[in-house]
This record gives structure tokens, sequence and C-alpha cells, in this order.
């Protein structure tokens, strides 16, 4: 055991922590080290195959050279993992005879898993009606969602569909909160988390129509009728419908 667990941020930009200290950027010797760990980090809890890394990492090379490059590479990540380890088996990439993979969650910890175990428990809260309860576990899903999941993956083939997934558990979860906070009216917040819905989805309606009642009971009429107008106009100009 290394003495410490890895703690990988995936949301907004991707990171690693070596316990309490980050890998910085000059330690990534390797920019395919950076990338295995994100291809195995996305299939984290599974082996997969080295001719599956080998064509996702080089689709140019023969599968022997691709071969020999992925041995290089995957002793470089786990110096990057684990700068002390002697010579033992290591400890956070595992392997057998499929393959390699990050399986024991014990091991490391992903931003992702906490955004998603936080929503799932918020949005229950919220079913129940119990919204104080709702509102806390929100609040925390909410801060923890940076933006986009493993952003760097763009649509590469390894990539799986996690990051639309992930981004409308932020929406649905954002919703909620700012649905809270109009239930509480706590006008300015429930703004707030409205604008941070657009900026991520401008046709997001139902943040248009909290986003009206709160001006209409801060008696902002302009600012609704300006905010109609942003909903008509973005609707149209992205899904060719009218407001509902």
């Amino acid at each position: 055991h290394p003495g410490y667990s890895l703690f990988i941020k995936t949301l907004g930009e991707f990171k690693v922590w070596r316990g309490p200290v980050e890998i910085k950027t000059k330690e990534w010797s390797r920019d395919k080290a950076r990338k295995l760990l994100q291809i195995l980090v996305a299939h984290r809890g599974q082996f997969i195959r080295s001719e599956q890394l080998v064509d996702w990492l080089w689709p140019d090379k023969s599968r022997e050279q691709g071969k020999q490059n992925l041995k290089v590479i995957i002793n470089a990540l786990n110096r990057i993992l684990e700068p002390e380890r002697q010579g033992h088996t290591p400890y956070f990439i595992e392997r057998n005879t499929q393959g390699y993979g990050l399986i024991d969650f014990n091991k490391f910890f992903v931003d992702a898993d906490l955004f998603e175990a936080r929503v799932q428990l918020g949005l229950k809260y919220y079913q129940q009606n119990k919204l104080e309860l709702a509102r806390e576990v929100l609040e925390e899903a909410v801060s923890i969602y940076e933006g986009d999941y493993l952003p760097e993956m763009g649509y590469e083939e390894w990539a799986p569909l996690d990051q639309e997934a992930m981004r409308r558990l932020y929406m649905d979860a954002a919703g909620r909160l700012a649905e809270i906070y109009f239930q509480t009216k706590e006008w300015t917040k429930c703004l707030a988390v409205c604008e941070e819905i657009l900026n991520k989805d401008s046709c997001w309606e139902n943040a248009y129509q909290l986003m009206i009642m709160c001006y209409c009971q801060m008696k902002e009429k302009i600012l609704a009728v300006q905010t109609f107008q942003r909903c008509k106009e973005n609707l149209a100009k992205h899904l060719s419908v009218k407001p509902s």
C-alpha cells in the first residue's frame, strides 16, 4: 500500500491527487499515460483488453508495436501514480489475463461518483418533500459539478455516453434546487441557479419560467418581459418552437 488513495477530478477538467498532493502537469511526462488513465477512469470497475487499449491509443500502429508501446505507457503511468514504488505489484492499476483496469473503488475516489450519489439522494429527499434535506444535498451536488465530464475525451471512440448523462443529472439537480429556492422565496438564489442552467442549455424552458415568476414577485416587470423575450428568441433559434 503506497499510503494514500487517488482522488480523480473529472468534472470541468481532469486532475489527479496522490492523497493531498496534486500530480502536476510536468509529471505527466507522456501524454499517452494521461490519456490511458482517462480511459481507465471512464471504464472504472472493469478490465479493458490490452488489444482494445492498443486500438484506442495507437490506431495507426501495428498490433505488435502497439503492445510494446502499451507496456511502456503502463510502466510510465504506474511510476506517476506510485513514484516511491520499488518492485512490488502496482497498487492502483490492476492486471489480469483480460487486460488492465481501475477495479477497487476503495483505492480511488472520482468526483463524478460523488456527484451522482448526491444528486440521487437529493432528488429522493425532494420527492419525499423533505425540502431542507434536499436543499442541503442538492447544493453540494451542484457545487461539485464544475463542467462537463472528462471534457478532454470529446468524441473519442473510447468515450462512454456518461458525458451527456452527467449533464442531464446536473440540470435535474439544479432545476429542483431552483424550485426549492422559489418555494422559500429566495428570489436572488433562484435566479442565480437558473442562469447557471441556461449557461449550459439556453433552451431549458423551466428555468425561464422560474425566472419570470421571480421577477414578478420582485415587481420587476420589465425584467420579466425581457426574460420571456430571451426565452422566445432562443427557442425559436435553436429548436424552432414557441414557448409553451
